[in-house]
């Protein structure tokens, strides 16, 4: 027993030590707070260093803007001073705006004969080969404006007298008012396409012998001009040979333009939103050609039978037309027709075409803004097919 005792002892002293060594250890990290709270706060300022630096700079630049403005403001303020201290002579503030009126006369009356002189040297070299020309959006000057002087600098027509080969030209929003049409048209005799689209035009009847002078003519383009009298566009014009394409739409017309029934080769007629208000019944005997016709936007209450003779039709544009009373029975013999526009056209299940399901190429069926209660029998059939 007292051996057990004995070699137990050494042990227990050691632990004893061990822990009074462990409790001395442990005031050190306690006993200066200060020295722990110097040492977080500089890990904290070098953590937030780059920032503040960045804040510094900013203000800095700051204060230099401010010195820059507050300079060039000092600066304007004397110029402007000066400015109003300047009293110049009226009389010799005249001189000199008659030397510079007379200088720029001078320079006008140069640049005409400068652009006098490029006419006739490119006529006589690239234009009599071109075959297409665009000028739309750029004014030109009427032949009056032309002979009145030479110090009206502006863009001429006179150009395309020289440019006999040309097949296709592009007038668009090019200020051709009335029936001001530039005289050089006349001697553009290979014309195969011509649009004077986008202008103030109200007849282009100062053109005549239309199948003569453009034996080749295939489009002829008057979208969005003022052409209101059905014999603004001279009769002629559609016994053109080749004539393909007509639009006449975004104008004033109460009627179809006179001789229109004559165009038997056409393939395109466009006479949407005008004022036209009945189509005569001849104009479709012999469209046995005719792809597209648009009649949208008009005031037509009626289609003529004779439209079932347009055997070709494959697109055709109805809308916005008040065909209440119209049964549109002459639809259905339009076996090729893809595309079918009914848009507000005062349609119910009273007057809708009851066989429009016997168009078995029909893909493009318009029928919104009308009075439907439901969906139309034929319809459904269309949709089964």
């Amino acid at each position: 027993m007292s051996e057990t005792v004995e070699t137990c002892e050494p042990d227990s002293t050691l632990n004893l030590a061990e822990t009074e060594k462990t409790t001395k250890s442990e005031p050190l990290l306690t006993e200066n707070p200060l020295a722990v709270r110097c040492a977080f706060s500089e890990s904290l300022f070098a953590l937030l260093r780059p920032c503040v630096e960045e804040i510094d700079k900013s203000v800095t630049q700051v204060f230099n803007s401010q010195e820059a403005l507050s300079a060039q403001l000092a600066s304007l303020d004397k110029a402007l001073n000066n400015l109003q201290s300047i009293s110049a002579d009226s009389e010799e503030l005249h001189r000199y705006l008659d030397k510079l009126s007379i200088a720029k006369q001078k320079l006008r009356e140069d640049s005409a004969i400068v652009c006098g002189a490029m006419t006739e040297v490119a006529s006589k070299s690239v234009l009599k080969f071109l075959r297409g020309l665009d000028i739309s959006g750029i004014e030109l000057k009427s032949d009056q404006q032309s002979s009145q002087s030479v110090t009206n600098i502006w863009p001429s027509a006179e150009p395309l007298s020289a440019m006999g080969r040309l097949q296709w030209l592009k007038l668009r929003n090019v200020g051709l008012r009335e029936t001001e049409l530039p005289q050089q048209l006349s001697q553009l005799s290979q014309l195969t396409h011509l649009s004077l689209a986008q202008n103030a035009l109200t007849s282009i009847a100062t053109l005549q012998n239309w199948p003569k002078r453009y034996p080749d003519l295939r489009v002829l383009n008057l979208r969005r001009n003022n052409i209101a009298s059905p014999g603004a566009i001279p009769r002629d014009l559609f016994e053109c040979p080749n004539l393909q394409v007509v639009d006449v739409s975004r104008n004033q017309l109460k009627a179809v333009p006179a001789g229109l029934e004559n165009a038997t080769g056409l393939l395109v007629l466009n006479l949407s939103d005008n004022q036209i208000t009945q189509i005569q019944a001849d104009l479709f005997v012999n469209c046995h050609e005719l792809m597209l016709l648009d009649l949208s936007g008009n005031e037509i209450a009626a289609l003529p039978a004779q439209l079932r003779r347009c055997y070709a039709l494959q697109k055709l544009y109805l809308s916005r037309n008040p065909l209440r009373h119209a049964q549109l029975r002459s639809l259905v013999a339009l076996k090729q027709l893809e595309v079918l526009h009914l848009a507000d056209t005062e349609r119910s299940l009273d007057n809708f075409p009851a066989d429009l399901d016997r168009l078995e190429r029909l893909v493009d069926l318009d029928l919104s803004m009308n009075q439907l209660a439901k969906i139309p029998e034929p319809v459904l059939k269309v949709r089964d097919r």
